[in-house]
């Protein structure tokens, strides 16, 4: 199960970057076109969009990786038992925190598909990117019962 999760997440992260490339070339031309002529039409709402994919599929990995902040400098001073429990609690807390953030984005997202809610400039429907974050945050989810039964493991050994 660990080797399909890593390539979903590199997956993720190919998204994320391709989005941040996207980002930076799309405002450059902008900005060329600004100075020359005329601005992009929907500029701000393509790069919005283009930033909630960045970061919201950025999130798996990073967090597979440590890549987020960790106060190991308090924790590495209790015995290994005690910060077992520590880290499992967290990453349950951490779990419930992006359960809690999915559902509340898929159910945004569905009242804007219902209300036919979209981008005031491209008119085009803004629930999928909302679905697609929504759908990032359950998967980092499943990445924390991941490191749970991991950390639970180690334990008992």
């Amino acid at each position: 199960m660990e080797k399909w999760l890593v390539r979903v997440m590199k997956g993720m992260r190919e998204i994320s970057c391709i989005s941040l490339i996207f980002i930076v070339v799309f405002t450059m031309v902008d900005i060329i076109c600004r100075a020359i002529y005329k601005p992009i039409v929907g500029t701000y709402e393509l790069v919005s969009f283009a930033g909630a994919m960045t970061i919201g599929f950025a999130l798996p990995i990073t967090a597979w990786e440590k890549g987020h902040i960790f106060m190991e400098f308090i924790v590495e001073r209790l015995s290994a038992r005690t910060q077992a429990l520590i880290s499992g609690f967290t990453r349950v807390l951490v779990m419930l925190l992006f359960l809690f953030i999915g559902i509340a984005l898929y159910v945004v997202g569905s009242e804007m598909r219902t209300s036919g809610e979209i981008a005031l400039s491209l008119k085009i429907p803004v629930y999928p990117i909302v679905y697609a974050v929504s759908i990032v945050c359950f998967f980092l989810c499943l990445i924390y019962i991941f490191e749970i039964v991991m950390i639970a493991r180690k334990s008992h050994e």
